[in-house]
């Protein structure tokens, strides 16, 4: 594999170069992906007490329904587990990708713009515009 690959090796390390430089200047992104990784935590926590909730309620009759529409419950809780998963996985994805579109476009703009003030590692601003196009304007 090693053989195949090596012609690979300095593009790779050229994009892990750049993309750890983009986190470099914008460590904001990190504090998004933390709080999402505990946002995903919760929605487990939670999940895996209301699927115990129905499972009991399933065995001791308390849901109407024979064995397909317990299914069917089921079949939604894990379809629900899945798409909130993924939804919040993606805000990440897009927080991220979009502050480093910034940093990568509107970087020669920025420095310009500063006047010799250097920058403290977070654009908040355009973090702030990218966590607001990713959960409001472009959610989904």
């Amino acid at each position: 594999y090693a053989f195949v690959v090596w012609d690979r090796i300095p593009f790779a390390s050229a994009n892990l170069m750049t993309g750890m430089s983009s986190i470099r200047a914008n460590w904001g992104t990190l504090i998004v992906a933390f709080i999402c990784q505990c946002l995903m935590l919760v929605w487990t926590l939670f999940f895996s007490y209301v699927t115990i909730g129905v499972y009991d309620a399933t065995k001791q009759g308390r849901m109407i329904g024979g064995h397909r529409m317990h299914a069917f419950f089921f079949a939604l809780l894990a379809l629900s587990y899945y798409w909130t998963f993924r939804v919040i996985a993606n805000v990440v994805n897009v927080t991220v990708a979009s502050t480093t579109g910034a940093w990568w476009f509107e970087a020669e703009s920025s420095k310009s713009s500063r006047n010799g003030q250097r920058c403290k590692g977070c654009r908040g601003d355009q973090l702030c515009k990218s966590i607001t196009r990713s959960t409001i304007l472009s959610f989904g």
